[in-house]
């Protein structure tokens, strides 16, 4: 093995058969690689077909390298001059490498090994590459690992000889698992170990360092995650899952370490304090304020005790805290942040933007006590005018309707100031859904609206109180139909203003819509149960595909006044708010 330099070129099926199931070990199997100063190295064509999940947590932990296609296929053209049956033509990139850097390819595809062969490159079974590593290592605890490794692998492949008895012959293919496992113990010499010391001595600081990179690794997926809203209550307990690991470990390491400081233990507060912050994004994306105001108290002792392991985070926490302040209503608690020497902090931490948007919050903070509309007000520009507007959304979201409504009305008037078409509709927008939804008489400000906005944009202007100029009959069937049968309004978004779900056997979720484009009250009928948060007032939902049966109602359904009852099977949604749009089914 040494003449192949240590270098071993991994096909995709050792990464998949390995590490499928449990993506998490890979990192561990690197880390003990590494100790066995063994080099892995994957084709550019081979990690376009490992799964992304997978392919996230290799890319920079195994070198990749380039194998351009006219090697591969001057490969192919010698392989088929030999007579010899190739494998598929991505694999022929492991031999190519092989060859080029005097490596070792690692799989478990016997086409693959067959070639190999026949050309003379070193080729290893999956399994017998694992054997191989468990017999070198002399710790218990790796050797425990390659074991279990090798278990998984071996038994893969058996499962796929059986499987796969059509393309190959499985006592033939068990019998190659077991050859190359012979050769590993007959012909391969003892690859030394690093002779490094490790930083850390004691087992939780190895663990506890092994859970930061993992988690480090895992960060970016969770912004991701956050971003696209897809699952936030999953992430939500994945977090805080995470968050109690580490302190379950720094807990024992405290309790281990009597005379000296652990490194680990600094890096510790910084990724706890990660953490934390983005679980007070998911929490507040989901509305769930009490547990927010419990995660920003604990982040913020974190970031009062160890300043310096997290300055990065200092001004950011700040402005989440304030805008939960606000539309929590806790006035008096934010009389700090409209000092002169917060608004002279920002200005030393170079955050000319978060100034801008404090004044914006005190400014929504002024017309909710006062109660006042000022129709002559102005803001610096669109982003402190879009803070305000997301801030009204908020609090409709949280069914807070009187004040939702005072500050989409100044968003409003402040839109009008600077004529920006989108501010205008969003906002005149979700004043019609609180004038369907409430008991507030705001017909005048959204007539007035309307007005102003067909003067910039005369063809995209909501409607208003037309539902006695609008036939019902047309909507109307009594056998499902796909929705491109329908009345082209149907595929409009609709606004949500409340949901009802009922679990009496069979879950229905009744989802009360209106649009400023169709009139009548809607409510869409599925036996598919959706998030709740997704269905919070202000959200927006379309119907992309399904089933419609579609009936006029002559009275009320389930308490709330209706026009039209849309019953769906098969619904695929499209469901957006002003940061977004996502699909569900």
């Amino acid at each position: 093995m040494l003449k192949h330099k240590n270098k071993f070129i991994l096909d995709t099926n050792f990464i998949i058969s390995a590490f499928e199931k449990n993506p998490s070990t890979i990192n561990i199997f690197i880390k003990k690689i590494r100790s066995l100063n063994i080099q892995l190295l994957i084709t550019n064509h081979i990690i376009k077909e490992v799964r992304w999940y997978l392919r996230r947590r290799i890319i920079n932990e195994i070198t990749i390298k380039e194998v351009s296609t006219k090697e591969i296929r001057k490969l192919l053209s010698e392989i088929e001059k030999k007579g010899i049956s190739p494998p598929h033509f991505p694999d022929l990139s492991n031999i190519v490498l092989a060859r080029k850097l005097e490596g070792t390819v690692v799989t478990s595809d016997l086409q693959l090994v067959k070639t190999c062969e026949e050309l003379g490159v070193p080729v290893h079974m999956s399994s017998s590459f694992v054997f191989f590593l468990k017999e070198k290592v002399n710790n218990f605890e790796d050797k425990k690992f390659f074991n279990e490794l090798y278990d998984i692998i071996l038994s893969d492949e058996i499962m796929h000889s059986v499987e796969q008895s059509e393309t190959y012959n499985p006592v033939y293919r068990i019998k190659e698992i077991q050859l190359h496992a012979i050769k590993v113990l007959q012909k391969l010499p003892k690859i030394s170990p690093n002779k490094t010391q490790e930083m850390f001595f004691l087992k939780e600081e190895n663990e506890l360092l092994d859970l930061i990179n993992e988690i480090e690794f895992e960060m970016p997926n969770y912004i991701t995650q956050i971003q696209d809203g897809k699952d936030l209550e999953t992430l939500e307990v994945e977090l805080k899952d995470i968050y109690n690991q580490i302190n379950d470990i720094v807990w024992q390491l405290q309790l281990q370490l009597k005379t000296r400081k652990s490194l680990i233990l600094s890096a510790s507060i910084r990724i706890k304090a990660r953490i934390l912050f983005a679980l007070s994004i998911v929490e507040f994306t989901l509305l769930n304020f009490e547990k927010l105001e419990n995660t920003l108290n604990i982040l913020s002792e974190i970031v009062s005790s160890s300043p310096d392991m997290v300055s990065d985070l200092f001004m950011d926490l700040q402005f989440l805290r304030m805008v939960f302040l606000f539309v929590t209503q806790n006035y008096n608690r934010l009389t700090g942040y409209f000092s002169d020497n917060f608004l002279l902090l920002c200005e030393i931490e170079k955050r000319k933007d978060l100034t801008k948007l404090t004044r914006t919050i005190i400014f929504a903070c002024t017309i909710l006590e006062s109660r006042i509309i000022d129709k002559n007000a102005s803001l610096e520009g669109k982003k402190e005018i879009s803070l305000l507007f997301q801030l009204g959304y908020i609090l409709l979201q949280k069914r807070n309707i009187e004040n939702a409504l005072l500050i989409l009305l100044q968003t409003h008037y402040l839109a009008l100031q600077i004529k920006d078409e989108e501010l205008i509709r969003n906002s005149l927008e979700l004043m019609i859904v609180i004038h369907y939804i409430s008991n507030e008489n705001i017909s005048t400000e959204i007539e007035q609206g309307i007005l102003e906005l067909k003067k910039i944009n005369p063809f995209n202007v909501p409607v208003f109180s037309i539902k006695e100029e609008l036939d019902l009959n047309i909507f109307t069937n009594t056998e499902f139909k796909q929705i491109d049968d329908f009345p082209s309004l149907l595929k409009e978004w609709f606004y949500i203003y409340d949901y009802l779900i009922k679990e009496e056997g069979q879950t229905k979720t009744a989802i009360f819509v209106i649009s400023p484009y169709f009139s009548p009250k809607t409510v869409f009928i599925t036996t598919q149960r959706l998030p709740m948060y997704e269905l919070r007032p202000g959200r927006q939902i379309k119907i992309i595909k399904g089933m419609l049966k579609i009936r006029k109602c002559s009275y009320n359904y389930e308490k709330r006044e209706v026009d039209l009852v849309i019953e769906i099977k098969e619904p695929l949604f499209s469901l957006r708010d002003p940061w977004g749009m996502k699909i569900i089914r």
